[in-house]
């Protein structure tokens, strides 16, 4: 994939939870080039409470972004509707697992001639990540798709919200390049922030 100004980084995870390391990875971490163009960006900053109240704002906030991208790939809809699926499931995604409801997620977009880099970023408690840390390392990404049936055999039989079944699917689409770094955020309050990064091929 020719991402131009997007460096897509091999990371192996770390050990978030040991007392020497407090950073993990998963999938492909993406950065940017400081010495190329991105031709546009937006940043967009959100208080979960406002959008717990409201939940159509997260989905309106992932069509506004889509519909961005969209008018910019020769794909048109097929690239609008992934990219309004995934956004739309990372923005329900951190508001309901930030640690403080009244504190801000932000979401960015960096856009270039043939990629779009989207940003989600959020604090999360130590519970919460732990789980999702668990989550992501059962994933075999080797079969996705057999992940994705034992994800949904485990959801059916369990009172939990267990399924992640709107990661699976981002990860599960080639067209979209999928990574995670988690980072102690704060040792007295045991949170961590949460940086997922998608690139979308336009």
């Amino acid at each position: 994939m020719d991402t131009s100004v997007f460096k897509i980084n091999q990371l192996s995870s770390e050990h978030l939870f040991s007392d020497s390391q407090q950073s993990w990875f998963f999938g492909n971490y993406i950065t940017l080039e400081e010495d190329e163009i991105i031709f546009s960006e937006c940043h967009l900053k959100f208080l979960p409470l406002h959008l717990i109240s409201k939940w159509s704002r997260c989905g309106l906030t992932a069509e506004y972004l889509s519909k961005y991208i969209a008018l910019n790939s020769e794909k048109g809809s097929e690239v609008e509707n992934v990219a309004a699926t995934v956004i739309n499931e990372l923005i329900e995604n951190a508001v309901k697992f930030s640690f403080d409801k009244s504190e801000s997620i932000l979401v960015s977009m960096y856009q270039t001639g043939t990629a779009v880099l989207v940003r989600i970023e959020n604090v999360a408690d130590y519970d919460s990540v732990k789980k999702f840390v668990k989550f992501l390392e059962e994933i075999d990404l080797t079969d996705i798709e057999e992940t994705i049936v034992k994800r949904i055999e485990k959801s059916a039989t369990s009172d939990g919200d267990v399924s992640g079944l709107g990661i699976l699917s981002i990860i599960n689409d080639s067209d979209v390049t999928f990574g995670i770094k988690i980072c102690s955020d704060s040792v007295e309050d045991k949170t961590f922030s949460v940086d997922i990064k998608i690139l979308f091929k336009i």
